[in-house]
């Protein structure tokens, strides 16, 4: 999930980078929902991305931090 500034059309394909402790992993999503939210009268747009197209090497690094958040 992403919070945007402006609203995106669920089916949009957008390209990124996002830093990833301190990893650049670069990416083409497409946007899978889109939800409008307030915060103390702020608009946030929330975003659901689901991965079309990353390197299985981004993927797994992403995959093994969050198994790694799951131990006790």
């Amino acid at each position: 999930m992403i919070a945007s500034p402006t609203a995106m059309e669920e089916g949009l394909l957008v390209e990124m980078t996002v830093l990833f402790q301190f990893n650049p992993i670069p990416f083409i999503a497409e946007v899978a929902w889109s939800e409008c939210f307030f915060k103390t009268k702020q608009k946030e747009i929330r975003c659901g991305l689901r991965f079309r197209s990353i390197l299985d090497v981004d993927l797994l690094y992403i995959q093994h931090f969050l198994y790694k958040q799951r131990l006790p």
